[in-house]
C-alpha cells in the first residue's frame, strides 16, 4: 500500500488503479455522508492525497504528464479553503466549487480508468 498510496513514484497499471480508486471513493462517500461534520471534513481532505497519489501513478503510466491533475487538484483544494472558512465566496460559492471539483476531478478519474498504460496494446479497431 505505501507504493500505491503514499509514494508517487513509479507507476500503476490500470488493473491496480481501479481496485485503489473504488476503495478511495467507497471511504470518501463513508465520511461524507455517515460520519459528517468537522470530522468528516478533516477525514476527507486527508483522503485527498492518496487519491491524487493514486492519479499521479496512473498518469505516468498513461505516458501523460502529472501537472494536468494540478487543475483538478486546485479546484479541490480550493472547495476546502471556502468550506473550512479560509476564503468567502457567498453563498453560491461553496456549492458551486463542490460540484466543479466533484465534476473535473471525475472527470480525471475516468480519464485514468480508460486510457491505456505502457504495458497495454491499443485495441484495433
Amino acid at each position: 500500500y505505501d507504493a500505491l498510496f503514499v509514494n508517487n513514484a513509479g507507476t500503476t497499471a490500470k488493473a491496480d488503479f481501479l481496485p485503489a480508486v473504488v476503495v478511495l471513493l467507497i471511504t470518501l462517500v463513508f465520511y461524507g455522508y455517515l460520519v459528517g461534520g468537522r470530522t468528516a471534513d478533516f477525514c476527507i481532505l486527508v483522503l485527498v492525497y492518496p487519491l491524487f497519489t493514486v492519479l499521479i501513478r496512473r498518469f505516468r503510466d498513461m505516458e501523460q504528464h502529472p501537472w494536468l491533475l494540478s487543475a483538478p487538484l486546485l479546484l479541490v483544494l480550493l472547495y476546502f479553503d471556502v468550506k473550512l472558512g479560509y476564503l468567502d465566496l457567498g453563498e453560491t460559492g461553496t456549492p458551486t466549487t463542490l460540484w466543479l471539483a466533484l465534476v473535473v476531478t471525475a472527470v480525471f478519474i475516468a480519464w485514468g480508468a480508460a486510457g491505456n498504460g505502457r504495458r497495454s496494446a491499443p485495441v484495433a479497431a
